[in-house]
């Protein structure tokens, strides 16, 4: 550690989000750090694909992040991956709903039974995904902008998947960098991504993740995708002292309100974005899922705005982008002489960066990242 420090302690981390910590900890029955690493995955789901964060040289980092949350069996993943996810999972449960609606509706027109105009039926896009085959993830996310998130309670089903094998992880840091294009050729059908993201969360037993560590351990160190994840161990109670103070279970439903907002502006983006542009008018037909889900769709569709398609922009303000530089001195003096450091060092203050504007933008979206998120973002 670089310094003593206590994440539980007031003011260390932005309010909301220490209280949802609490929250999640106490109703799982796991430790803060656990927590906090776990609902930080939940929170960047909700953003990744619609917010960057602006980094001091000009260029951006994805609100998007790779966690491996390791614990013992009947430690409390389910519980708390079902807290943390609970929103995202009632989203998906509503568009899956409408997507079948639409699909059986564009079957009978298709058959003759109605003399309406055609309705094309739209993508599926879900907010979380377990199939983590290649051409699967593929399919999902072709196009240009698209994201989703591989969040799992059982590690196994990602870790055994072919996405996390062989060459498929060159793809699976593509998607941590967000800014490449990833191409194949199945069976004559082309699908090719662009700008494409994908926020990962791993919750695995110990075993497990020494098994795949022992066959694609060295693989994942060498291309880098072990360098860009961030980890957590689950402690035990003993070791771990946790303080319950202020505890209030409802604090969840301000988290789970903020992200179905942000869940709703991102699939209206993506919607719009693939949308051809002759329907991007008030006046066309509209059979986007988002019309189910506070107007999304009439929203993204209202007219050609090609800016309004592009990621939402998270600058620092003068006094975080001072800290950044202050940080990364004092990381750089501190471990640049630790050789089994270098590859987290390098990526290090990429995933600061994107921490500290998740919180930013669960905490209060419309000003710069602070150097306090930052400073959180860092410890």
């Amino acid at each position: 550690m670089l310094q003593n420090f206590n994440l539980q302690a007031p003011g260390v981390l932005p309010d909301p989000i220490h209280d949802w910590a609490i929250a999640l900890a106490i109703k799982s029955g796991v430790s803060f750090e656990f927590a906090l690493m776990t609902l930080l995955s939940g929170m960047a789901s909700a953003l990744c694909g619609l917010k960057v964060v602006e980094r001091p040289d000009g260029g951006v980092e994805q609100a998007s992040l790779i966690v491996f949350a390791q614990a013992p069996p009947a430690y409390g993943k389910t519980r708390l991956f079902k807290q943390v996810f609970k929103a995202h999972q009632a989203m998906d449960v509503k568009r899956l709903s409408a997507y079948i609606a639409a699909s059986l509706q564009a079957r009978k027109r298709g058959s003759g039974d109605s003399d309406d105009n055609e309705c094309v039926v739209p993508r599926l896009r879900l907010t979380t995904l377990q199939d983590t085959s290649k051409f699967g993830l593929l399919e999902v996310i072709a196009g240009i902008g698209e994201s989703v998130s591989l969040a799992t309670h059982e590690g196994n089903l990602i870790l055994n998947s072919n996405l996390f094998r062989s060459d498929g992880l060159e793809m699976a840091t593509t998607l941590w960098d967000g800014e490449g294009t990833i191409q194949t050729n199945r069976r004559g059908k082309v699908m090719i991504a662009m700008n494409a993201t994908a926020n990962m969360l791993v919750m695995v037993q110990a075993d497990v993740r020494e098994a795949y560590c022992k066959k694609h351990g060295e693989h994942a160190r060498g291309i880098g995708f072990f360098s860009r994840a961030l980890f957590v161990n689950a402690s035990t109670w003993d070791n771990a002292p946790f303080q319950p103070i202020g505890f209030h279970e409802d604090c969840l439903l301000d988290y789970h309100d903020r992200v179905r907002t942000f869940l709703t502006r991102r699939f209206a983006r993506m919607e719009a974005a693939s949308m051809p542009s002759t329907m991007r008018n008030p006046g066309a037909e509209e059979c986007s899922l988002d019309a189910t889900e506070h107007g999304g769709a009439e929203t993204a569709a209202g007219g050609d705005q090609g800016p309004a398609l592009e990621p939402e922009v998270m600058a620092l303000s003068p006094q975080a982008a001072n800290l950044y530089f202050e940080l990364q001195r004092e990381l750089q003096g501190h471990w640049s002489g630790h050789h089994y450091m270098q590859d987290a060092l390098g990526r290090a203050m990429q995933n600061v960066l994107r921490i500290a504007g998740i919180m930013q933008a669960f905490v209060d979206e419309e000003v710069p990242v602070s150097a306090g998120a930052l400073n959180a973002a860092y410890l």
